[in-house]
């Protein structure tokens, strides 16, 4: 295959489009970048003919430029679908023939099928397997230069968004649950700006070939994505779950989760515990947070002299944490349930009246679930955490001191950046993540 002839030809037809527009140059630097990838997959695999790969990749995008002349846009969903625009323009209106390559049927059956399914949620049906594997090859290869593309230009640009439409903006539960299937998430599933965000961090786990999953990884694209600065405490926290969990492949993800099933089995129990607690719906991600920097800090207060496990002392030290933050937040009066507590309405909830004091003390483990072992890994893991870590978990979450959520506060309080407080945050979270399992 003439290489530099079918460059030559793209270049020609790209220049007829304005060179001045960035969404054009973004694309046909994208479009060089995607071609590379492809040829490098096909290679890995052995058996893919290595130059077709490349030619797919070259191709792919051909439909973008005429949809930005028409319709000044990237967004499919406004205009057109992109590859079934450029499958129509080379195969159906000639375009192709500009290129003179010397291609099969088979081949040229191969790049038109390719191009067309290079955008789809699911590639079509009824395909034989090699075209199903040129299909594969493109998309990965499109995904691993998506992530560069969304880093190097600006998300307001792609998305069409102001700065503070992005960095105010939730992350909608159907986008999460797509996250936590590992799949893909489908158009109609999002509504907010940050909703695009995690779709694209999400093209990872549609990513086929283990080179794919290792380029992506290795480029630093997606972790760069991953460090979005949104404005809404709620979507930060969100980003930071998904930190700690994207690289894991799907059987360790599950295993991840199930390791969360005993701290969640004590939060319900102490919810459980009180006609109280029962009236309201709390934040269980609060309740979550606080249930790791309690068993953090009672590893620190553990004295193995004395006989007892670090996790049936922890089981105490941890559900009487869940209890205060479950008082906090009435307290706080930000919540809302089955009734709604008043800033002047401050509740005290005795232990022996609720009964909470029995349970806390309960050392069983839980039916159907298995018995904690305090072994000397899960000690040492939170040995790891630093004094700066502590510092800052125990001040945005209230630990021993007055609670505050705002970094810069933080920051200034511990004589720290607040880009220094941020990364303790997150690393001190991450480490929690890892080494609370029951």
């Amino acid at each position: 295959m003439q290489r530099q002839q079918v460059e030559e030809v793209f270049r020609q037809y790209t220049s007829a489009y304005n060179a001045d527009d960035p969404k054009i140059k973004l694309k046909i630097d994208h479009t060089f970048r995607v071609a590379m990838l492809a040829e490098t997959i096909a290679k890995s695999l052995g058996g893919a003919d290595a130059d077709l790969a490349w030619l797919c990749g070259m191709l792919h995008d051909i439909g973008r430029f005429e949809q930005v002349r028409r319709f000044h846009t990237f967004f499919d969903a406004d205009s057109v679908d992109h590859a079934r625009f450029g499958a129509d323009l080379l195969f159906q209106e000639g375009l192709l023939e500009r290129f003179a390559l010397d291609l099969s049927e088979k081949e040229k059956r191969i790049l038109e099928v390719s191009i067309r399914n290079h955008n789809a949620y699911r590639v079509q049906e009824g395909l034989t397997e090699e075209e199903y594997t040129y299909c594969n090859i493109l998309r990965d290869a499109d995904k691993i230069d998506i992530f560069r593309v969304n880093c190097d230009t600006p998300l307001e640009e792609i998305y069409n968004v102001t700065t503070e439409e992005l960095r105010n903006a939730g992350v909608s539960k159907a986008v999460k649950q797509c996250y936590f299937d590992r799949t893909a998430v489908r158009r109609d599933c999002r509504q907010t700006a940050a909703d695009y965000v995690v779709a694209h961090i999400c093209l990872v786990f549609e990513l086929v070939y283990p080179i794919s999953r290792q380029i992506a990884k290795e480029q630093g694209y997606v972790d760069r994505l991953l460090d979005f600065p949104s404005w809404n405490e709620t979507t930060q926290e969100w980003f930071s779950y998904m930190r700690d969990t994207i690289w894991k492949e799907k059987k360790e993800y599950q295993e991840y989760e199930n390791d969360k099933k005993y701290i969640d089995y004590w939060i319900r129990e102490v919810l459980d515990s009180s006609d109280v607690f029962s009236q309201f719906a709390f934040s269980m991600e609060d309740l979550q947070q606080r249930a790791w920097l309690e068993l953090l800090r009672a590893s620190e207060r553990y004295d193995p002299e004395r006989g007892a496990k670090l996790t049936t002392y922890a089981k105490t030290a941890v559900q009487r944490g869940i209890r205060e933050e479950a008082v906090f937040q009435i307290n706080r009066a930000g919540i809302t349930g089955k009734e709604y507590v008043g800033p002047a309405d401050s509740i005290s909830i005795d232990d022996e009246e609720n009964g909470i004091a029995d349970r806390l003390a309960a050392e069983a483990a839980p039916s159907g679930l298995p018995e904690m072992d305090a072994d000397a890994a899960l000690r040492d893991g939170l040995k790891q955490i630093t004094e700066t870590e502590r510092a800052v978990l125990y001040a945005v979450y209230g630990i021993g001191c007055e609670r505050c959520t705002n970094l810069k506060k933080v920051a200034g309080g511990l004589g720290m950046t607040e880009q220094e407080t941020r990364r303790a945050l997150e690393s001190g979270k991450r480490k929690l993540l890892k080494f609370t399992k029951t």
